[in-house]
Protein backbone atom coordinates (compact mmCIF):
# COMPACT_ATOMS: atom_id res chain seq x y z
CA UNK A 1 0.00 0.00 0.00
CA UNK A 2 2.95 2.43 0.63
CA UNK A 3 3.20 5.01 3.36
CA UNK A 4 0.57 7.46 3.90
CA UNK A 5 1.98 11.37 3.86
CA UNK A 6 3.15 12.95 7.35
CA UNK A 7 0.77 15.41 7.67
CA UNK A 8 2.87 17.09 10.47
CA UNK A 9 6.01 17.43 7.56
CA UNK A 10 3.36 18.36 5.41
CA UNK A 11 2.14 21.17 7.41
CA UNK A 12 5.42 21.79 8.20
CA UNK A 13 6.74 22.57 4.45
CA UNK A 14 3.74 24.44 3.70
CA UNK A 15 4.59 27.03 6.38
CA UNK A 16 7.93 27.42 5.49
CA UNK A 17 6.61 27.78 2.01
CA UNK A 18 4.27 30.75 3.36
CA UNK A 19 7.14 32.36 5.28
CA UNK A 20 9.48 32.28 2.46
CA UNK A 21 6.69 34.31 0.57
CA UNK A 22 5.84 36.31 3.27
CA UNK A 23 9.38 37.37 3.60
CA UNK A 24 10.23 37.88 -0.03
CA UNK A 25 6.89 39.93 -0.17
CA UNK A 26 8.54 42.35 2.74
CA UNK A 27 11.81 42.99 1.26
CA UNK A 28 9.32 43.96 -2.39
CA UNK A 29 6.83 46.19 -0.05
CA UNK A 30 9.19 47.49 3.08
CA UNK A 31 12.21 48.53 0.96
CA UNK A 32 12.76 51.20 -1.24
CA UNK A 33 15.91 50.32 -3.66
CA UNK A 34 18.14 52.06 -3.67
CA UNK A 35 18.12 52.80 -0.30
CA UNK A 36 17.85 56.02 1.39
CA UNK A 37 17.94 57.58 5.15
CA UNK A 38 18.93 56.08 8.68
CA UNK A 39 20.79 52.76 8.04
CA UNK A 40 20.32 50.84 11.69
CA UNK A 41 17.00 49.69 10.28
CA UNK A 42 18.65 47.69 7.47
CA UNK A 43 21.82 46.54 8.90
CA UNK A 44 19.62 45.31 11.94
CA UNK A 45 16.97 43.69 9.51
CA UNK A 46 20.10 42.37 6.97
CA UNK A 47 21.29 39.21 9.30
CA UNK A 48 17.79 38.02 9.69
CA UNK A 49 17.02 37.94 6.26
CA UNK A 50 20.16 35.87 5.32
CA UNK A 51 19.22 33.51 7.79
CA UNK A 52 15.88 33.21 6.96
CA UNK A 53 15.86 33.08 2.74
CA UNK A 54 20.23 32.54 2.87
CA UNK A 55 22.95 35.15 1.33
CA UNK A 56 22.35 34.10 -2.36
CA UNK A 57 18.44 34.96 -2.59
CA UNK A 58 18.53 37.55 -5.47
CA UNK A 59 16.13 39.79 -2.98
CA UNK A 60 18.84 39.55 -0.07
CA UNK A 61 22.03 39.87 -1.90
CA UNK A 62 20.26 43.13 -3.90
CA UNK A 63 19.34 44.41 -0.07
CA UNK A 64 22.51 43.69 1.49
CA UNK A 65 24.22 45.39 -1.10
CA UNK A 66 22.45 48.30 -1.12
CA UNK A 67 22.93 48.57 2.61
CA UNK A 68 26.43 48.07 2.74
CA UNK A 69 26.50 51.02 -0.26
CA UNK A 70 23.99 53.54 2.02
CA UNK A 71 26.42 53.33 5.10
CA UNK A 72 29.33 53.57 3.06
CA UNK A 73 27.91 56.53 1.84
CA UNK A 74 26.82 58.16 5.27
CA UNK A 75 30.08 57.05 6.34
CA UNK A 76 31.95 59.13 3.32
CA UNK A 77 30.02 62.12 3.50
CA UNK A 78 30.34 62.21 7.43
CA UNK A 79 34.04 62.49 7.52
CA UNK A 80 33.66 65.18 4.69
CA UNK A 81 31.00 67.44 6.57
CA UNK A 82 32.56 66.70 9.99
CA UNK A 83 35.97 67.98 8.59
CA UNK A 84 34.53 71.26 7.73
CA UNK A 85 33.55 71.78 11.02
CA UNK A 86 36.11 70.45 13.08
CA UNK A 87 38.57 72.93 10.78
CA UNK A 88 35.83 76.10 12.10
CA UNK A 89 36.45 75.09 16.17
CA UNK A 90 39.87 75.04 15.68
CA UNK A 91 40.32 78.05 14.03
CA UNK A 92 38.33 79.92 16.67
CA UNK A 93 40.55 77.96 19.43
CA UNK A 94 43.40 79.75 18.07
CA UNK A 95 42.09 82.80 18.14
CA UNK A 96 41.46 82.37 21.44
CA UNK A 97 44.81 80.81 22.23
CA UNK A 98 46.27 84.13 20.80
CA UNK A 99 44.21 86.73 21.65
CA UNK A 100 46.09 90.01 22.89
CA UNK A 101 43.48 91.30 25.49
CA UNK A 102 40.18 90.15 28.00
CA UNK A 103 37.59 91.59 25.66
CA UNK A 104 39.18 89.84 22.73
CA UNK A 105 39.25 86.79 24.02
CA UNK A 106 35.51 86.74 25.30
CA UNK A 107 34.30 87.73 22.15
CA UNK A 108 36.06 85.05 20.58
CA UNK A 109 35.12 82.38 23.08
CA UNK A 110 31.62 83.11 22.89
CA UNK A 111 32.12 82.49 19.31
CA UNK A 112 34.29 78.86 19.96
CA UNK A 113 30.75 77.99 21.95
CA UNK A 114 28.79 78.50 19.05
CA UNK A 115 30.93 76.50 16.61
CA UNK A 116 30.90 73.66 19.05
CA UNK A 117 27.21 73.75 19.50
CA UNK A 118 26.84 73.62 15.54
CA UNK A 119 29.46 71.08 15.48
CA UNK A 120 27.74 68.77 17.85
CA UNK A 121 24.28 69.18 16.08
CA UNK A 122 25.96 67.83 12.88
CA UNK A 123 27.35 64.71 14.84
CA UNK A 124 23.63 64.25 16.26
CA UNK A 125 22.56 64.59 12.25
CA UNK A 126 24.83 62.02 11.24
CA UNK A 127 24.27 59.97 14.73
CA UNK A 128 20.30 59.70 13.17
CA UNK A 129 21.80 58.74 9.76
CA UNK A 130 24.44 55.61 10.98
CA UNK A 131 23.47 55.13 15.11
CA UNK A 132 25.62 55.07 18.06
CA UNK A 133 26.53 51.66 17.18
CA UNK A 134 28.39 52.73 14.27
CA UNK A 135 32.08 52.13 14.54
CA UNK A 136 33.09 54.80 12.15
CA UNK A 137 30.32 57.29 13.73
CA UNK A 138 32.14 56.84 17.26
CA UNK A 139 35.44 56.90 16.39
CA UNK A 140 34.73 60.49 14.71
CA UNK A 141 32.50 61.64 18.12
CA UNK A 142 35.48 60.64 20.53
CA UNK A 143 37.65 62.85 17.93
CA UNK A 144 34.85 65.95 17.79
CA UNK A 145 34.40 65.79 21.28
CA UNK A 146 36.57 67.18 24.59
CA UNK A 147 37.05 63.80 26.60
CA UNK A 148 34.88 65.15 29.42
CA UNK A 149 31.82 66.04 26.83
CA UNK A 150 32.31 62.11 24.86
CA UNK A 151 31.91 60.00 27.92
CA UNK A 152 28.98 62.07 28.81
CA UNK A 153 27.49 61.31 25.82
CA UNK A 154 28.14 57.53 25.76
CA UNK A 155 26.71 57.04 29.26
CA UNK A 156 23.52 58.73 27.77
CA UNK A 157 23.65 56.17 24.69
CA UNK A 158 24.36 53.45 26.94
CA UNK A 159 21.48 54.18 29.40
CA UNK A 160 19.19 55.31 26.41
CA UNK A 161 20.14 51.27 25.12
CA UNK A 162 19.87 49.72 28.20
CA UNK A 163 16.11 51.40 28.86
CA UNK A 164 15.36 49.94 25.32
CA UNK A 165 16.53 46.14 25.89
CA UNK A 166 14.36 46.58 29.55
CA UNK A 167 11.77 47.39 27.21
CA UNK A 168 12.15 44.60 25.01
CA UNK A 169 12.58 41.70 27.56
CA UNK A 170 8.96 42.37 27.12
CA UNK A 171 8.13 43.39 23.58
CA UNK A 172 10.39 41.06 21.69
CA UNK A 173 11.52 42.71 18.42
CA UNK A 174 14.83 40.99 17.32
CA UNK A 175 15.63 44.23 14.79
CA UNK A 176 15.39 46.81 17.89
CA UNK A 177 17.50 44.64 20.28
CA UNK A 178 20.49 43.99 17.31
CA UNK A 179 20.54 48.33 17.54
CA UNK A 180 20.31 48.76 21.10
CA UNK A 181 22.76 46.15 21.63
CA UNK A 182 25.38 47.52 18.89
CA UNK A 183 25.32 50.64 20.43
CA UNK A 184 25.77 49.08 24.39
CA UNK A 185 28.47 46.96 23.12
CA UNK A 186 30.38 49.72 21.50
CA UNK A 187 30.24 52.22 23.65
CA UNK A 188 30.78 50.60 27.14
CA UNK A 189 34.49 50.31 27.03
CA UNK A 190 34.42 54.46 27.33
CA UNK A 191 32.16 54.44 30.79
CA UNK A 192 33.82 53.90 34.12
CA UNK A 193 34.96 50.53 35.17
CA UNK A 194 31.67 50.04 37.77
CA UNK A 195 29.18 50.90 35.34
CA UNK A 196 30.67 48.90 32.83
CA UNK A 197 30.63 46.07 35.23
CA UNK A 198 26.82 46.68 36.02
CA UNK A 199 25.72 47.10 32.12
CA UNK A 200 27.75 43.93 31.24
CA UNK A 201 26.11 41.90 34.26
CA UNK A 202 22.63 43.12 33.92
CA UNK A 203 22.20 42.67 30.26
CA UNK A 204 24.87 39.59 29.87
CA UNK A 205 22.29 37.87 27.70
CA UNK A 206 21.52 40.45 24.95
CA UNK A 207 24.98 41.38 24.49
CA UNK A 208 26.07 37.64 24.07
CA UNK A 209 23.56 37.56 21.01
CA UNK A 210 24.49 39.61 17.35
CA UNK A 211 27.25 41.29 16.05
CA UNK A 212 27.64 43.31 12.82
CA UNK A 213 26.73 40.77 9.89
CA UNK A 214 26.94 42.66 7.01
CA UNK A 215 30.42 41.21 5.89
CA UNK A 216 31.93 44.54 4.92
CA UNK A 217 35.50 45.53 5.50
CA UNK A 218 36.35 48.96 6.12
Amino acid sequence: FGSLPNKAATRAAHKKVERRELLEWELQTRWDLPLKGPVPPAMAAMPFYVAELGAEHPQVAAFVDQAVILRKKHRRDMQEDMTTYRKGVSDVLKKVQTAHSAVIRKGFEEQLGEAQTLLEERLEHWKSLLGSGDENFVTLASQCLAPERFREFASAEVEAAAERLLFLRENENELDETNATGSMRLLLPFLAPEQQDYYRAEFKLELSRGTDSSGEEE
